[in-house]
């Protein structure tokens, strides 16, 4: 989790947050490498704002090599009220 702070002349406080997630698989000798970074809407929900896909490896001798990045910003974003906002049971 990545902690952003903003600081005056007497206190500071923390100005957001976000939290990244990562994973990374091997298939057939190809590399397979998703990594999301979220943040909080209303402090409700997380969205994910940034997606980064990277494939690396070699299919029959020949190098391999895809690259990509989204990322979003300024959405206006509505959460469907239907949709619960705490996770009931402790889990």
């Amino acid at each position: 989790m990545t902690t952003y702070l903003r600081e005056s002349f007497t206190s500071w406080k923390i100005g957001g947050a976000s939290t990244a997630w990562t994973s990374k698989v091997t298939k057939l000798g190809i590399d397979f490498l998703v990594k999301q970074i979220y943040n909080p809407i209303e402090d409700k929900a997380w969205l994910p704002v940034s997606q980064q896909f990277r494939i690396d490896g070699k299919v029959f001798g020949f190098p391999l090599e895809y690259s990509y990045l989204a990322t979003v910003k300024d959405y206006k974003i509505t959460l469907n009220p239907k949709l619960p906002v705490g996770i009931e049971g402790g889990r």
